[in-house]
């Protein structure tokens, strides 16, 4: 039992390695990496070669491990039992602005869902689109939808964090769920979620969603993004009390109101464009318990059109993942180069021995992106431009960093937050 026990710790600590840490953009492990890349890159000898592709195979290994044992352990909603029994009031509360795009099919969807008490809020923060239109529209068809009209968005507020903190201080529901304006919900898996949150006891419970992209590179940049998104969050670990892991998506973050009221509410995270993910953290810090599951067939969301909208969509976030810090975006970013790129330049500029190292990297990069593509439920051709949309996701990363700076702060939906405000907002 003493050895079973010790190889379960041991596998607990290999998945807790820090690959690159959500809060500071960077660990001791990558910054160790990173010297000694700096280090061969002086002596280009042969030799130098064969520690680089060696170093390179290693380290693509390790992350393949850490994601393949790592997602084991992720429950797929669409598993979990259907209950029969009684259920307890549940608020859902939905922020939209300008949502006209996707708004009607995610309520009609939440109109429709098989769960006997709830009550749907939808705040319409300053909309300008035709959202209100079809709110109002679909209010005089169910009187059960809720809307809630906000047309001023006061001082030290992100609009959409504002919305939310609106809705949730209108809600009555024992438990809360939080979730876009444009995820679309199967019939079953409010049901679901909540009986698996009561039998567990969770305080909180996220789920990733099923991402619809209209292309072959969009959803090749969904295949990646999940595995950034993976190896910052390190979402299966975010179960386990004694990890620092914490994780939160805006598709699908289901909270108690007593868990809620114990971080304070939405109040800490009033200027946080990353509200999602720290929500999460805040939620784990508080010494409550959380778990993510993959809602893929459960819930579904039409992320973005065209190629653009992804980098313009992506602008508000990843400055503030790094927590505005320019080291951070140097260093991640070098890393993710490093990690997923440079090996297949170095399959046709290196020679020898370390030619062959890089190569295995390359097969192994595939691997995992491939891997990913199959949790997503989606075909391995879907891994095939994986290394341009980390150029890409590089490419975004700047462009964020830049953009914020020169503003002097970030521009979203019409409204400019200074950075001073946003960087004040700490957690």
């Amino acid at each position: 039992m003493q050895l079973a026990s010790d190889v379960a710790t041991q596998h607990d600590a290999f998945l807790e390695i820090p690959v690159i840490d959500y809060a500071e953009g960077h660990s001791p492990l990558i910054l160790i990496y990173q010297l000694a890349i700096s280090i061969l890159v002086w002596s280009m000898t042969r030799e130098a070669w064969i520690v680089w592709g060696g170093m390179s195979f290693a380290w693509s290994l390790m992350l393949l491990a850490i994601l393949h044992f790592g997602g084991r352990q992720i429950r797929w909603t669409k598993d979990l039992p259907l209950p029969t029994g009684e259920l307890p009031l549940v608020s859902i509360v939905v922020p939209a602005r300008n949502e006209a795009r996707g708004i009607e099919g995610a309520l009609r969807s939440l109109l429709a869902i098989d769960y006997p008490h709830y009550e749907l809020l939808v705040v319409n923060d300053r909309s300008t689109d035709a959202t209100g239109e079809i709110l109002s529209r679909l209010a005089l068809e169910h009187p059960q939808l809720q809307v809630v009209n906000i047309s001023e968005l006061p001082a030290g507020w992100l609009g959409k964090n504002h919305a939310l903190h609106y809705g949730l201080e209108n809600a009555r529901g024992e438990y809360v769920l939080f979730t876009d304006a444009d995820i679309v919900h199967d019939p079953t898996v409010l049901r679901r979620t909540v009986a698996h949150m009561q039998s567990s006891g969770l305080d909180h419970l996220t789920l990733g969603p099923t991402v619809e992209m209209p292309s072959l590179l969009l959803r090749s940049f969904v295949v990646m993004f999940s595995v950034m998104f993976t190896l910052f969050t390190r979402p299966w670990a975010a179960a386990n009390p004694r990890s620092r892991a914490y994780v939160g998506i805006g598709a699908y973050n289901l909270v108690r109101r007593e868990a809620l009221l114990k971080i304070g509410g939405l109040q800490p995270l009033r200027m946080r464009p990353d509200d999602d993910v720290m929500l999460g953290r805040l939620i784990k810090h508080a010494g409550l318990k959380q778990e993510m599951q993959s809602g893929v067939g459960m819930i579904s969301v039409e992320w973005y059109a065209t190629l653009w909208e992804v980098v313009v969509g992506l602008e508000k976030n990843c400055f503030a993942a790094m927590n505005y810090s320019i080291i951070g975006v140097i260093i991640g970013t070098a890393t993710l180069i490093n990690t997923f790129c440079w090996p297949f330049v170095a399959c046709f500029t290196s020679h020898g021995e370390g030619r062959w190292l890089f190569i295995a990297s390359a097969v192994t990069i595939y691997a995992i992106a491939i891997a990913a593509a199959r949790s997503l439920k989606r075909p391995p051709i879907e891994a095939l431009l994986f290394p341009f949309c980390v150029l890409m996701f590089v490419f975004i990363n700047y462009r964020s960093m830049f953009l914020t700076l020169w503003q002097g702060g970030i521009k979203w939906r019409d409204t400019l937050y200074p950075l001073r405000e946003l960087r004040a907002n700490r957690l």
